[in-house]
């Protein structure tokens, strides 16, 4: 994954794989400048350079992001600038999944940076594309953080832990999703770390 404290590829667990089952949807397939090729299943995150956040891609929205640059890797796995130079979009039905890993909920998916849908762009980021520390305690000043004691019988300190949940006070305070949204969140990820399969229907 990739750590927008520390500015480098770290080595994380699977927090969940999830398993949506056989589905109906749109596969936008990407070439990139540096010749990767990613698969996109109705919608994926991909971060773009010139918003310096993660923007979701889809069947509709692909046109919108071909002039940017995105976060690629190249073989020495160092971070490089890439652009996506063709597309093609079809019709399919196929298993989807979702990956998600635990703290930073990104992958390096055919050397490009991907992030599953989860909790996305409610922490600044710098001209580095790094966590903006001094926007980070202003909105610790402002929202404050969660304790694990107010989480506690929605979900385990694991799951609290690695959703960065303490945080996630500055995505409710901000409008991002509500606690309502959060306790959901909390109570899914307890269910799919029990359920050996990690699959959800």
């Amino acid at each position: 994954v990739y750590d927008h404290f520390l500015g480098n590829l770290i080595p994380k667990k699977i927090l969940a794989l999830i398993n949506h089952g056989i589905l109906k949807c749109k596969k936008v397939h990407l070439i990139f400048s540096n010749r990767s090729e990613l698969n996109v299943l109705n919608s994926h995150y991909l971060f773009n350079i010139n918003a310096n956040k993660y923007v979701c891609i889809t069947s509709d929205s692909i046109s919108d992001y071909l002039e940017d640059e995105f976060i690629g890797f190249d073989v020495n796995l160092k971070p490089t600038k890439v652009k996506i130079v063709k597309y093609e979009v079809f019709e399919t039905q196929e298993e989807v999944f979702s990956l998600i890993t635990e703290n930073n909920f990104n992958a390096i998916a055919d050397s490009i940076l991907t992030l599953t849908p989860l909790m996305v762009n409610y922490i600044d980021l710098d001209d580095k594309h790094l966590i903006d520390r001094e926007k980070l305690n202003g909105d610790i000043e402002t929202y404050g953080l969660y304790s694990f004691d107010e989480w506690k019988n929605t979900m385990s300190k694991y799951i609290f832990d690695s959703l960065n949940v303490k945080y996630l006070k500055i995505a409710v305070g901000k409008g991002y999703m509500s606690e309502s949204d959060l306790r959901n969140c909390g109570e899914l990820f307890n269910i799919l770390i029990n359920d050996t399969t990690l699959k959800i229907r």
